[in-house]
């Protein structure tokens, strides 16, 4: 970990000559900046510094306007970190940093974590309304109405619902507003929807999304449906009718008011390993396209499987 001192140059020094240098400033109550993952986010005088970076400092700017214009700025200073990854799209988690302090204590913060995977899929307005779906976990933390550990319950519910978020756990208008594992759509002429409306117009944007690996398929809700093989999680037909397995994401709806879900399709990998077998009987793992022989029985080991084709292991919900 890299710290920084605020003199003229400001330059990076390690853990050790910082912990020397705050002992000769701790009288002047200077800031120190603690910087992680190329992301400062934590001063010694209890400021978040604003970061510089791209995503992070735009995602830092919608979090203060909506909790300007839903929150009334009830909501304290929040860390907000990137992670590409396809199990969540956004999570809340109290009270994650604290102020690095010799003596360990300290003001803690709370930390809202956002999948970049699906920014290159989701509107702009969905990945918004996610910020406020972690804000609205926030608020009732806060208020500790937010019942056990990952359960979304009714006060959570409600205070979407006054924000202008609707809670589903399908994602759709016929999904249920409690339980474990629960998603939202936009409120039409809602409170959201109409500062949403306002922060783009004022030319917010996201100006740059993760790179994927997957194909994207773009279907209707409807059309979608009819493409998942009964019985199969995740699993899909293809333009020729072959199965393969992708994560469905919904991505709010079109002119027409229909349900949009896109659809990420898993890639599927060579095998870099093969079997050899010798007249004896003898078993060798090793890369393909080896030539070998068998010391025992004198004979060429023979390659049995060649590049077989399997899917990928990827994180599920």
């Amino acid at each position: 970990m890299l710290y920084w001192k605020p003199n003229k140059t400001g330059h990076w020094i390690s853990e050790k000559k910082w912990y020397k240098y705050v002992k000769s400033i701790d009288k002047q109550k200077k800031a120190v900046y603690i910087k992680r993952n190329n992301c400062i986010v934590q001063s010694k005088n209890r400021e978040i510094m604003k970061s510089k970076i791209p995503v992070y400092k735009e995602l830092q700017q919608a979090y203060e306007f909506y909790n300007n214009e839903l929150f009334d700025n009830y909501l304290p200073e929040c860390i907000i970190t990137l992670e590409k990854t396809m199990k969540y799209i956004g999570y809340f988690e109290a009270d994650s940093y604290r102020e690095n302090k010799e003596n360990g204590e300290g003001g803690k913060k709370h930390e809202i974590r956002m999948s970049s995977e699906y920014f290159a899929v989701r509107p702009i307005e969905m990945t918004l309304s996610t910020v406020v779906h972690e804000m609205c976990h926030m608020y009732c933390h806060i208020l500790k109405i937010g019942g056990r550990r990952g359960y979304h319950n009714k006060d959570w519910a409600e205070t979407m619902e006054r924000v202008g978020l609707i809670p589903s756990d399908t994602g759709l208008k016929d999904g249920k507003k409690t339980g474990d594992k629960m998603s939202h759509y936009i409120a039409e002429n809602g409170l959201f929807e109409i500062k949403t409306k306002k922060i783009i117009k004022n030319g917010f944007i996201l100006p740059l999304v993760a790179v994927l690996m997957n194909d994207v398929v773009c279907y209707t809700y409807d059309e979608a449906k009819e493409k998942a093989v009964p019985g199969k999680q995740n699993v899909f037909l293809d333009e020729e009718n072959n199965e393969v397995k992708g994560k469905p994401v919904l991505c709010g709806t079109d002119n027409g008011g229909k349900d949009i879900v896109k659809i990420l399709i898993e890639k599927k990998s060579a095998k870099t390993r093969s079997l050899y077998i010798c007249k004896c009987k003898n078993k060798v793992y090793g890369k393909t396209g080896l030539s070998m022989k068998c010391n025992d029985c004198v004979s060429d080991y023979i390659e049995i499987n060649i590049k077989e084709d399997t899917d990928e292991d990827t994180e599920k919900d």
